[in-house]
């Protein structure tokens, strides 16, 4: 397949041209994706504010303007994120039974790949940050820790961890590939 610019995907996409937008779609839906899952630290959920964000990318297509998509992309989904954390679905969803029904799916090979590439990226990525900021990310995102139960854990203030995250997230963002 011939690699085609952004620009010329945002103007077939402007047009309801569906390749572009399954194109648009295998280049940023994983980035989007852990984009979400590291602010809301729940896998399905992540695939759902992402799945919004395409949907209203498709919806918003004719209106697109601009030579860039990544910076529409992730103004979505950070809107997608704050409507969420306003909303009652948090809580809802929590009250909800423990027990779903399995979700099975295909997973494309294409997608499988990028995944597994991003996947090495962010690995790399936390590798190479300092013990502290380490241990303070993996409290976070692995034992799903709060900010506060970190910093008391860890003897820093709250606003030291949220910084170190916020730090860490903007690291693995950079280091993904546009």
């Amino acid at each position: 397949m011939n690699y085609i610019s952004e620009r010329e995907l945002i103007e077939k996409l402007r047009s309801g041209d569906q390749d572009a937008y399954r194109i648009l779609f295998l280049r940023y839906y994983m980035r989007i994706y852990l984009f979400a899952k590291g602010f809301v630290k729940d896998g399905s959920l992540a695939e759902d504010i992402a799945q919004n964000v395409f949907m209203k990318l498709w919806i918003a297509r004719a209106n697109i303007s601009g030579e860039s998509i990544n910076h529409l992309l992730y103004t979505i989904t950070r809107n997608e994120i704050r409507d969420y954390f306003k909303s009652g679905y948090r809580q809802r969803k929590d009250s909800l039974d423990n027990n779903p029904e399995p979700v099975t799916k295909d997973v494309d090979a294409l997608d499988l790949i990028q995944s597994q590439y991003i996947e090495q990226v962010v690995v790399r990525t936390i590798d190479h940050l300092s013990e502290r900021r380490k241990e303070i990310f993996r409290l976070s995102r692995e034992e799903n820790l709060t900010n506060k139960e970190i910093a008391e854990m860890l003897g820093i203030s709250v606003r030291t961890v949220e910084k170190s995250i916020e730090l860490t997230l903007k690291e693995i963002r950079k280091a993904i590939p546009s």
